[in-house]
């Protein structure tokens, strides 16, 4: 049974100023031997908006989830002033997470990762290649061992497949700029590339 745990409302206006923060404050603390992996690292290289998938936690590997989420967890105290987060165990074994103590939900999980994780580099933070989690839902999928991921899990897979077939972005973005009006009424227009 979870403790109740009360804060003043000082605390609690604080918390709710900064929280839109809160995502932005754990990523500053991934470091680079970290690897962000799930919804964040699958957004992060998805090529159009509508395949991107709302979340509010950070799942991160690290070769020491509990020092890491610890680390994270005395960073976003000292934002909000306050004990307003704190580090539990995961349901699985080598994951520790980071949850706020205001309104119960996570921001980040820190798992140590069984194995070699292959990587791309975006924004100077390492993300999990699609391949490599698209591998992890087909495997999952295939031994059906975590059933109550099945329906997320499928929805995974059908969006990489999706994003696979998307042509690449272009290098520039061309738009036609119109130039002022000159002696004779007319706009000219020239092509900026931005």
């Amino acid at each position: 049974m979870e403790e109740h745990v009360q804060f003043t409302d000082e605390e609690y206006k604080r918390y709710l100023k900064n929280r839109a923060s809160i995502p932005k404050r754990v990523l500053k603390t991934i470091n680079s031997p970290e690897i962000i992996y799930g919804e964040r690292a699958i957004s992060m290289q998805m090529k159009k908006k509508y395949l991107k998938m709302p979340t509010e936690d950070y799942d991160v590997y690290s070769e020491h989830p509990k020092q890491s989420a610890k680390q994270t967890e005395q960073l976003l105290d000292k934002k909000m002033g306050f004990n307003a987060f704190e580090v539990m165990k995961g349901s699985n074994p080598g994951t520790h997470r980071v949850r706020s103590r205001v309104t119960a939900k996570v921001v980040a999980d820190y798992t140590k990762p069984e194995n070699k994780i292959p990587y791309r580099t975006i924004k100077g933070k390492r993300v999990a290649t699609l391949k490599h989690i698209q591998q992890h839902t087909l495997k999952t999928l295939k031994e059906g061992i975590a059933t109550h991921r099945l329906h997320k899990d499928k929805l995974i897979n059908a969006r990489i497949n999706i994003n696979k077939t998307l042509k690449h972005k272009r290098k520039y973005n061309i738009k036609p700029k119109l130039k002022k009006r000159n002696k004779k009424g007319r706009r000219e227009i020239k092509t900026a590339i931005w």
